[in-house]
């Protein structure tokens, strides 16, 4: 060290001699100034800018002027400028250079870099994900780095994964990145995945099918781009195909489209708010209860706007519940819905012009902030009148909104919802009634959709109760499964090396052994928690891995008080790896000192079940692992849950109504009703219910917040019946009691049989002898009407209206049965006569009404309820048309007329004698092409152009001049006249010539011997 200050220092550089041969710093004008500076458009990118320029002749190096600041580049006729800003501006000039100086500059050019790549990916606020991460971290994918390490988890296929990005956007597209380093693919990498996307998180439409889209198995991004107006604040990601049981990726991109802005949900979308406010209230007020029907205005308003927040076409409460509960500062009401709601009408049948009402009614419900439904009718059966709020939701606005579409269909928007921080509503009773007229006699049922109700919490939970759809009764065994837990049990684990146990063999053996280990067995998780040590060198002994962390390995489970056991189940973990378990033993040690059978099984996948037909007292349990996937020396085992367990079947013996079902309703009141199943620990509690008279007391199903049915009596007027439950378990297992319905105080009416009970007695004396001659159709009707009456009768709970319309429909079936069947001989006699005519050789006229009228004959006589009033029409009219059938009439003379007529030449006639010629020629050829004119018609025709033809006057002469035609022309005579069926003395040409004598003169003897015949019925009867 020395003080430079104090002593001089010389620096020698070896290997630099300064020789002055520099470069001179002037202008050079015999070097060009460098051409053509420009950068590249396609080789522009967020943070780089490539400069191209003409190399110059004569130059050794060039220098840049890059945003003012002088930059020698070399000999090179390009540069790269990187780690530039996103978006940024930059200039550049260059100029050449050699030893004699420099050239002048170019003209400068300004270049922008392109706007940040990641500008539009969207932030993920929550992930609901089913697994943990294995590897790497689930924020690697949403870095903006595509390079480095990703994640890997366990997922198997048909698993979702569900983003939550906290606002709505407008959404552009998806990137799936997979998960690689270098050249290696890690597990996870997906070829089939669905999207879709939700406003809500409870309401999906899939925008990508990944069954019809798969993608390759390689490194390459996978790109979904989304379509126009695709809003959404969730995606979900559902895994199909691929994979090898985990999910990996390096990146999970999201974007919106560019120069969009995130909007709250229940805001309109395209003004980019976070927050709902008045113009969206407005836009609700002015487009409420649209439907696609209503295109373009519910697209463009509602659609467009990301409004259709459960996507159902329909612009309905539950999309109004987040626009009005986020307004005015929003709501700070807690709590989710709960209970359910009905639409319940006051009368289950309706006369024309009759208004009636139907109740929405509101059962056991909580945290009621909004209710609704789209309620459609049939507009040709039922009018809407009004919809009335009922105090008890007075705090919420009535946005409901009634649509009559021209299509014939119709619907109640029915909506009512508090705005802002209102109170919610909590009990049971009536909230709102609507009120509807018949336009025609109908059953309410039919006419107007009365099945759903959408109730909504100030959570945005919502329940939609539906009556159409009963919930199913879950199929259940009748056992029990009593399971025991890790406490339970003294736990030990012996094998060769360690058949004795002092409670440290879990640490010899288990990676990260202890005591505590044996409860990852109990704890629910199915993972890989419970392993053999790990073959890495922290676990070696004596530089290698011990030979005593090897299977067989029993475990020994002793129950710290003997109890019933006959049932163990070894798991392994959910994803098939070293160590898991492809065979073992398992033995039960009785409390009397004996052992069971040991039973062994082998490659039972997932689950490995023991059981055992015993109910004896159960000291310990010995499970043995043999062998597992790994290794040939069997020292690998991974273990993920262990159930010991006492499995009892248990029968269900009784059930009982509860004490706190109703006996006693008024018409319009709703009551739970509840079963009690016996005995107590039986599994099966389900039960099903009926009612022996459902136009007195109703049974209404619903889904309790598990999904399993509810029962509730409704009572629908006044009346009794009797209320059956059923057990599930064993339908033969019931019990029954009887509900009142009263209303108003009106007493109980016994319906009254007496007029049902002497029709029933006098039929029963009808016998087959009796009805042998009626027709079948009122026998048939005859027997139904007596059995319906039979029946009726022997139905206590059959009410008044049910008895009376079985009277009338018996007495009516009784009074026909003077309906006696038709004698049809006459009849298929000429049906059989006339069957085999020919349609071509009559006219189309007279052969249309006879081919109508056989047709209805054959139908009379293959009608067995024809009476022998329709078999004597049947026959008249069948015999009056074949007697008016005409033969089509012979057209050969006047056809050949026409021809010649057609073929004069007629300049040289003059032009009034032509006219009257073609004016005979046009009526001809009408006549000649008119199938049904008979033989006068044609022989005028004829004689018409005839006399044409002879009145033609040559031009230049005053007399008729007659053009050539044949000498002694064949004219039509009477021998070609009308000629009806029948007639033998003359035979035309194209008609029949079969001799019809022989039908006729039968077909009149048969119609008087009928008529004789029915006559003398008549008197006799």
């Amino acid at each position: 060290k020395t003080n430079v200050d104090d002593n001089a220092q010389t620096l020698v550089v070896n290997g630099f001699i300064n020789d002055g041969n520099l470069s001179a710093d002037q202008i050079n004008e015999d070097l060009a100034v460098p051409a053509n500076l420009a950068a590249p458009e396609e080789q522009i990118t967020p943070t780089s800018i490539d400069v191209t320029w003409d190399p110059v002749e004569g130059a050794t190096s060039y220098e840049l002027l890059i945003d003012g600041k002088l930059s020698t580049v070399g000999n090179f006729n390009s540069f790269k400028h990187t780690e530039l800003a996103y978006d940024s501006e930059h200039t550049y000039q260059v100029r050449a250079r050699n030893v004699d100086g420099y050239s002048p500059w170019s003209e400068e050019i300004t270049v922008r870099t392109l706007l940040d790549p990641w500008r539009n990916t969207l932030e993920v606020k929550n992930i609901d994900w089913p697994n943990s991460v294995t590897y790497g971290s689930m924020d690697n994918a949403f870095d903006h780095d595509n390079e480095t390490t990703g994640f890997q988890s366990p997922m198997t296929n048909g698993n979702s994964i569900i983003f939550d990005y906290g606002n709505g956007y407008l959404l552009d597209k998806f990137e799936f990145v997979p998960f690689f380093i270098g050249d290696t693919i890690y597990a996870g990498l997906v070829t089939k995945m669905d999207i879709s996307v939700s406003l809500d998180g409870k309401h999906w439409q899939k925008v990508f099918d990944g069954n019809e889209n798969p993608w390759a198995y390689d490194k390459s991004i996978k790109t979904v781009n989304f379509g126009e107006n695709v809003f959404a604040r969730y995606i979900k990601l559902t895994i199909l195909e691929g994979g090898n049981n985990y999910f990996s990726a390096n990146g999970l991109h999201l974007y919106k489209k560019d120069l969009t802005n995130p909007f709250a949900v229940g805001s309109i979308a395209n003004q980019g708010r976070t927050e709902v406010i008045n113009a969206d209230y407005t836009n609700l007020s002015n487009y409420k209860g649209l439907s696609i029907k209503d295109d373009p205005s519910f697209t463009n308003q509602i659609k467009n706007y990301g409004m259709d927040i459960n996507m159902n076409n329909i612009y309905d409460v539950y999309d109004y519940a987040f626009t009005m509960f986020k307004l005015d500062g929003g709501t700070t009401k807690q709590g989710s819905i709960a209970g359910n709601a009905l639409l319940l009408p006051n009368t289950e049948t309706v006369k024309t012009g009759e208004t009636f009402t139907i109740d929405v009614y509101a059962d056991n419900v909580k945290n009621l902030n909004a209710i609704g439904q789209v309620i459609n009718y049939d507009p040709s059966k039922v009018d809407y009148v009004s919809i009335d709020q009922d105090d008890s939701i007075c705090t919420m606005e009535d946005l409901s909104v009634n649509k009559v579409y021209d299509d014939g269909t119709a619907y109640l928007n029915m909506a009512f919802a508090n705005r802002g921080d209102k109170d919610v509503y909590n009990g049971s009773g009536v909230v709102a009634t609507i009120t509807m007229m018949a336009k025609q006699d109908i059953a309410v049922a039919d006419a107007v959709n009365l099945s759903k109700v959408t109730l909504i919490g100030p959570d945005f939970s919502f329940v939609e109760s539906d009556v159409a759809n009963a919930p199913e009764i879950p199929e259940i065994p009748d056992i029990t499964k009593t399971y025991y837990e890790f406490d339970d049990f003294n736990i030990s684990m012996t094998n060769e090396y360690f058949p004795e146990d002092d409670g440290t063999n879990v640490e010899k053996l288990i990676q990260g052994g202890s005591y505590d280990s044996y409860a990852t067995l109990f704890n629910g998780s199915f993972g890989r928690e419970f392993e053999f040590l790990w073959d890495v060198e922290s676990n070696y002994v004596d530089g290698k891995f011990p030979e005593y962390v090897k299977l067989p390995m029993t475990l020994h489970f002793d129950l710290k008080t003997p109890s019933k056991l006959n049932e163990v189940s070894v798991f392994n973990s959910e994803t098939e790896g070293n160590g898991y378990l492809t065979s073992a033993k398992a033995q039960l040690i009785f409390e009397d000192g004996t052992r069971s059978e040991e039973i062994t099984l082998e490659n039972q996948g997932f689950e490995f079940v023991f059981t055992w037909d015993s109910d004896k007292a159960v000291t310990g349990v010995d499970v043995t692992a043999l062998t597992a996937k790994g290794s040939e020396d069997n020292h690998m085992l991974t273990l993920g849950e262990v159930q010991l367990k006492y499995v009892e079947e248990i029968n269900v013996e009784g059930i009982a109504p509860a004490d706190t079902n109703e006996t006693e309703l008024k018409v319009g009141q709703l009551s739970d009703i509840n079963a009690v199943v016996t005995p107590d620990n039986a599994p099966n509690k389900f039960f099903k219910v009926e009612s022996s008279n459902p136009d007195v007391v109703k049974i209404v199903t619903l889904a309790d917040e598990n999904g399993y049915p509810i029962y509730k009596a409704y009572g629908v007027k006044a009346g009794k019946a009797t209320i059956t439950l059923i057990s599930a378990a064993d339908e033969n297992i019931t019990a029954s009691y009887e509900i009142t319905v009263t209303k108003d105080g009106e007493p109980i009416i016994t319906p009254d049989k007496k007029l049902l009970s002497i029709a029933v007695e006098v039929a029963s004396q009808i016998t087959e002898e009796d009805l042998k001659d009626v027709i079948p159709a009122v026998v048939n009707e005859f027997n139904a009407a007596l059995a319906e009456a039979q029946n009726i009768l022997a139905d206590e709970n059959a009410n008044q209206e049910q008895i009376n319309a079985s009277f009338d429909r018996l007495a009516h079936a009784m009074h026909m049965l003077d309906f006696i069947k038709g004698d049809k001989t006459a009849l298929k006699v000429f049906i059989d006569k006339v069957t085999g005519l020919e349609a071509d050789k009559y006219t189309e006229a007279t052969w249309t009404t006879f081919a109508k009228e056989l047709d209805e004959a054959n139908a009379v006589y293959n009608d067995e309820n024809a009476m022998q009033e329709e078999v004597n029409n049947a026959y008249k009219e069948l015999v009056t048309a074949f007697l008016d059938l005409r033969l089509k009439p012979n057209k050969d003379l006047l056809e050949d007329l026409i021809n010649k007529a057609e073929n004069i030449n007629t300049a040289s006639y003059t032009a009034e004698t032509v006219r009257i010629l073609n004016s005979a020629l046009e009526n001809a050829k009408a006549v000649l092409n008119n199938e049904d004119v008979d033989q006068t018609v044609v022989n005028e025709a004829y004689a018409m152009l005839n006399n044409a033809f002879e009145g033609l006057v040559a031009v230049n002469s005053g007399n008729p001049t007659t053009p050539n035609l044949p000498i002694n022309p064949a004219t039509p005579n009477d021998s070609q006249a009308n000629v009806k069926l029948g007639d033998t003395t003359v035979s035309v040409k194209t008609g029949d010539a079969a001799d019809f004598t022989c039908v006729t003169t039968l077909g009149a003897s048969l119609a008087v011997l009928a008529y004789l015949a029915v006559s003398k019925k008549r008197k006799e009867d």
